[in-house]
């Protein structure tokens, strides 16, 4: 039930104090400027609707409502069997309308950390500071946007470090980016200690490099902003081709496409965060698989070490795959019911995301569990916006569902 807060570069918001800014424009809702929380707000509120809307007809119903979903699905995990007396569940948790999810990825977080060794710089020196941002990329969800070939700004920037120490003397005191794990980096910077005469060859590169990484990027990339400007720094980091080479060698984006579902990643894992500090820098990469969790992270594993990759793996908060059973009646009555709202056919799918239901079908025997929802559009970003008259159809499907079970069930 929780959301992953995200606000535009350069907007300071205070998402536990301030209402959001939401408008309503051309049919959809939005917050201007921030990430709009539909994911999972819109579930949360279908499902206290459900159980108090005046009218609605229906049997027993158990309301579950979990803490961690974006993050370690801590919530789900922690329930025990025996917890929930309901053989049916439909998670309201799906960012796209017609699609009846059925199964999805497993998960496994894998946390990078590399010791760093500092060197201190004075005026005498001779050195100057300078900041390296990129900005503007689209970013996304780590499991549904994984495969749209969207740029990580963690791996750019730490590619444009590489480069330009390869034609100027340039020492790296900091490297950041991204903020969530499950978040494609949208934007990343880097502080270089440069000889001041540089500054200007230093600043053509970068302006180079943003023009020839847009005309390669994808559209939804062809934005992004390259920048250099003048800050301070005291220190660089000695082994710095160590920070920059494991965040390279890790294989970010898809590693492979599923040969049983046709379009849909198999393999996948996100550099979601990377900060440098005074003693070390630390990493948080989330990994996805949907038929081999383990396997895959250990191969991803393997991969880094061959790359020449350094710093320390630590995986840990695995969770499996949901694997979709055959002839589910709850899917069939969801599929009759959308079909009746809107006179066109719901698909069932299997998806490269996490669903809590990955969890709960394991926590509770034979639970026949569908996934359903709206259409949401780029959640997990500032971009987050859901359609209004999908949120119609939402409700009167989930209503019908609810219903019917309850009249066959008289």
């Amino acid at each position: 039930t929780d959301i992953v807060a995200v606000a535009r570069e350069g907007f300071d918001f205070d998402f536990l104090h301030t209402p959001l800014p939401v408008r309503i424009e051309n049919g959809v809702i939005f917050s201007d400027g921030t990430s709009l929380g539909a994911d999972d707000g819109i579930g949360v509120a279908a499902a206290l609707a459900a159980a108090t809307v005046p009218g609605l007809i229906h049997g027993p119903l158990e309301l579950l409502f979990t803490t961690g979903e974006e993050t370690t699905m801590e919530g789900a995990s922690a329930l025990k069997p025996g917890c929930l007396k309901s053989k049916y569940l439909l998670n309201l948790d799906n960012e796209t309308e017609g699609l009846a999810v059925v199964g999805c990825a497993g998960g496994i977080n894998a946390d990078l950390r590399l010791n760093l060794r500092r060197a201190s710089v004075s005026q005498a020196d001779g050195l100057a500071a300078v900041k390296v941002r990129i900005s503007g990329l689209k970013g996304g969800h780590s499991g549904e946007d994984i495969d749209k070939k969207r740029i990580n700004a963690v791996r750019c920037i730490a590619g444009l470090v590489r480069s330009l120490s390869e034609k100027f003397d340039v020492k790296l005191s900091d490297l950041s980016g991204g903020k969530f794990k499950n978040a494609i980096p949208s934007s990343a910077e880097a502080v270089l200690l440069i000889k001041g005469a540089d500054f200007a060859g230093v600043a053509d590169f970068i302006r180079e490099s943003g023009e020839r990484i847009r005309a390669g990027a994808s559209e939804d990339d062809r934005n992004a902003v390259f920048e250099v400007g003048r800050t301070e720094a005291d220190s660089y980091i000695e082994n710095a081709d160590e920070l920059t080479g494991s965040i390279l060698a890790w294989p970010d984006g898809v590693l492979r496409m599923s040969v049983k579902y046709q379009g849909l990643p198999e393999d996948s894992s996100n550099l979601g965060v990377l900060r440098s500090h005074d003693s070390y820098a630390e990493g948080s990469i989330l990994i996805r698989s949907n038929t081999h969790l383990d396997e895959a992270a250990a191969e991803m594993k393997e991969i880094f070490k061959k790359n020449g990759g350094t710093a320390e793996v630590t995986l840990s908060g695995a969770y499996y795959p949901w694997v979709p059973i055959a002839s589910s009646p709850l899917t069939a009555a969801v599929q009759s019911s959308f079909r009746k709202v809107t006179g066109r056919d719901m698909r069932a799918a299997v998806i490269h995301a996490g669903v809590e239901c990955a969890l709960l079908t394991r926590i509770v025997p034979d639970l026949d569990a569908v996934s359903f929802g709206p259409d949401a559009l780029d959640i997990h970003s500032e971009h987050e916006r859901i359609s209004l008259e999908t949120i119609d159809r939402f409700w009167l499907t989930l209503k019908d569902v609810i219903e019917t079970f309850a009249e066959a069930n008289k």
